[in-house]
């Protein structure tokens, strides 16, 4: 009786032991997986913040307060291609002055004007927008009144969006001139991005490495 009882307590322990390993391995790799979707998310913050960052030695010529913080406002050119023009890409939730209306229609329609493109498209990246974005929903208008006065556009790409941004693109879609409204593409997911990045054909590798690091 003492043998099985002996047995039987080894048992439990071996089966304990057992668990608690299964239990460190799970915690091991979900730990992994956390880690490795914050560098991805940090890896994909600095491409942006990278972007910005580019255009610092031109910022005199296209807005000063972008020149003082090239955080200020989110509209950089991105590259060339051959079936989309310019790229430019906005990522509102990079932009500390979100709500400067005045300031980021200049800041478009100065780099608009210091590049001179006869045709351009634009990536609008709606990541991380939250409810204080909302406040800029006059800052749309004023844009989408822009891109009427200034013409060129050949795409307008919506990307990370959801349900409630769709209901306030439509708001502003009322402003666009109707020429552009079918510009405008809503991409759900990477793989239709993929497939529209590779449609406009960068004119080098340069170009495709940088609307690549959009990918998310």
């Amino acid at each position: 009786m003492q043998g099985e009882s002996s047995q039987s307590q080894n048992m439990q322990s071996q089966n304990m032991q057992s668990q608690n390993m299964q239990s460190q391995n799970m915690q091991s790799q979900n730990m992994q997986s956390q880690n490795m979707h914050m560098l991805n998310m940090q890896s994909q913050n600095m491409h942006m913040l990278n972007m910005q960052v580019k255009d610092i030695g031109v910022m005199k010529q296209i807005c000063l307060t972008c020149s003082e913080d090239f955080t200020a406002h989110s509209f950089n050119r991105v590259c060339n291609t051959l079936e989309g023009g310019h790229i430019f890409y906005t990522k509102i939730s990079n932009a500390s002055k979100y709500n400067d209306t005045a300031g980021i229609v200049a800041h478009c329609t100065n780099y608009l004007n210091y590049v001179q493109p006869d045709k351009w498209s634009w990536i609008i990246d709606f990541e991380d927008f939250g409810l204080k974005h909302t406040l800029g929903l006059n800052t749309g208008i004023q844009l989408s009144k822009l891109i009427n006065n200034y013409g060129g556009l050949h795409e307008l790409i919506v990307i990370n969006t959801n349900m409630f941004v769709e209901q306030m693109l439509k708001m502003i879609k009322l402003t666009l001139n109707k020429e552009y409204h079918n510009c405008i593409k809503v991409l759900h997911n990477n793989v239709d991005f993929k497939i529209k990045i590779n449609e406009w054909e960068p004119m080098d590798l340069r170009g495709r490495s940088m609307l690549e690091t959009l990918l998310c």
